[in-house]
């Protein structure tokens, strides 16, 4: 097998659980599944357990610390328990890309808002908004719109200044992002 292959089955053994438990349970039988030489299979079951789960859970805090990076205010509004959630939003197969993480957030953030099971429900919309706004800032050219349950713009300014929002009521808003090629700038609103 091809060196390029040997490091996709690590890579999958480092970022993937399921495969992580199995691989270790019976490596001969995995690696064979996969097609790989038995001398690579060899090197591969040597690792030591400890220390492929030690490098799994580096990897797992370098993608939390990635999402935070990206939605300060999520961050914010989350506290410390941010990292819970984005340990179950992206415990699936590495993708490789922040993006797809800090999506995973969001989505098991608005699941979790819209089933009552997030406090404070509101910060599904302000990962939303951060993460709209990071897509539009890495686009070219984009026209986006997004609907919140709640005022956005009321929220995102205390967060940003490192304070909490008080009693905040649901209000249906709209958001608009727009980017023109070459101009550099994004322009948005939030009504």
């Amino acid at each position: 097998m091809a060196l390029a292959d040997v490091q996709v089955v690590l890579a999958r053994l480092f970022t993937d659980p399921m495969f992580r438990a199995d691989f270790m349970a019976n490596p001969t039988a995995v690696g064979r599944a996969l097609g790989l030489a038995p001398n690579d299979v060899d090197v591969l079951a040597a690792l030591s357990r400890a220390a492929v789960e030690e490098f799994a859970a580096t990897l797992k805090r370098k993608r939390c610390d990635e999402v935070r990076k990206t939605l300060p205010l999520t961050a914010a509004a989350l506290g410390t328990g941010i990292e819970l959630y984005v340990l179950k939003a992206i415990d699936v197969p590495y993708r490789n890309r922040r993006r797809d993480d800090t999506n995973a957030l969001v989505d098991e953030l608005d699941r979790l808002s819209r089933a009552g099971a997030l406090e404070p429900r509101w910060a599904a919309d302000i990962a939303g908004y951060e993460a709209t706004c990071a897509r539009a800032f890495r686009s070219r050219f984009c026209l986006r719109v997004r609907a919140f349950r709640f005022p956005v713009g009321r929220l995102a300014v205390p967060l940003s200044r490192g304070a909490r929002p008080n009693d905040v009521a649901p209000r249906p808003t709209i958001g608009v992002w727009l980017r023109w090629p070459g101009d550099g700038g994004v322009i948005h609103c939030v009504w």
